[in-house]
């Protein structure tokens, strides 16, 4: 298991006391919200929870979250309102969703369930023969990195649809150090890792046998936060600069940082969280390079992003909202 998920077993009496599922529209001392305060240009605040969250993810129609203090899976609407517990305890490091459901990592395997369901509805999507340290959901398919049981220092990298849940091996390697791949990126013809201290690495979709050999090596900065598309994996790192990597390896500079916090990706652009001494705030990038523009002077500890809006966290566990 990784870090964050031994974190949240450490939390799990606390999930189960927080499954209530209570009205979360006041916030964390008592005041009452305000629904659309924000004026033309301005974040609405939609939420204030007891703790930032974990990952974000929004479909459009509900905002999801995991809890760092609870591990709790939560579903609210975009607009705010009444919070529902979708699962838990779940891993805080990955959230993903898609038309119909929810996608997140628990007791070191990836789970789907269904908009609106329970977690009694959820369903393993990993084969269950090692302990996941990332995952992605891309193109109809679920990805994964696990540590297979017994063998501690080697990475299996896997894949499964999301219909019918038929694992096949991409590759196998020996891990070259003792830092686990931690987020996962997946474009049309590549798998990208990262490991905390580590940089960007690939592998070929189109490879055919799995070799067992090495990622590939994409760069010498760390790439601290990992988010992709169809097309390409977006790094955007601790310290230095934010990139555009493709499966070829050719890498586009998009704009400087100076420490990144969270990063969501919509049609058109990528957001990201920076944190420079001069002050922190949310920035958007065309994906394809371009003048980055400050959407927010206000520190971000994840965030998501639909059709129509800007979702982020922040320290104090406010939830912002801004639309497009």
């Amino acid at each position: 298991m990784t870090h964050l998920s031994h974190l949240a077993w450490l939390h799990l009496s606390a999930a189960f006391a927080g499954c209530s599922g209570q009205v979360m529209n006041v916030g964390s001392t008592g005041q009452a919200l305000t629904q659309g305060s924000g004026g033309p240009g301005e974040p609405d605040t939609i939420a204030i929870l007891s703790s930032p969250p974990g990952a974000m993810a929004s479909d459009g129609t509900a905002l999801y979250w995991t809890e760092q203090a609870t591990t709790n899976l939560m579903e609210m609407r975009v607009q705010g309102g009444p919070t529902t517990r979708v699962a838990g305890p779940c891993s805080s490091q990955f959230l993903a969703v898609d038309s119909t459901s929810v996608y997140f990592m628990r007791d070191g395997q990836l789970y789907s369930a269904p908009k609106g369901s329970s977690s009694a509805a959820a369903v393993v999507l990993s084969d269950g023969s090692g302990s996941l340290t990332a995952a992605a959901v891309s193109q109809g398919k679920a990805f994964w990195a696990e540590t297979p049981d017994q063998q501690p220092k080697v990475i299996a990298v896997k894949s499964a649809g999301l219909a019918d849940r038929v694992a096949s091996l991409i590759t196998q390697y020996q891990s070259p150090t003792v830092f686990l791949p931690f987020q996962m990126g997946v474009t049309s013809d590549t798998v990208f890792l990262v490991t905390p201290r580590g940089p960007l690495t690939a592998f070929s979709l189109n490879g055919g046998t799995p070799d067992g050999g090495p990622p590939d090596i994409l760069g010498s900065l760390a790439c601290g936060i990992l988010v992709s598309d169809e097309s390409a994996a977006y790094c955007a790192p601790p310290s230095g600069t934010v990139t555009r990597t493709t499966g070829a390896g050719s890498t586009t500079p998009l704009t400087p940082l100076s420490s990144g916090t969270a990063a969501a990706l919509d049609a058109t652009f990528l957001y990201f969280g920076d944190k420079p001494a001069s002050g922190a705030m949310v920035v958007k990038v065309p994906k394809l390079g371009g003048t980055p523009t400050v959407i927010a002077h206000e520190e971000a500890t994840a965030l998501a992003v639909d059709d129509t809006a800007v979702y982020w966290a922040t320290p104090k566990g406010y939830i912002r909202r801004l639309l497009k």
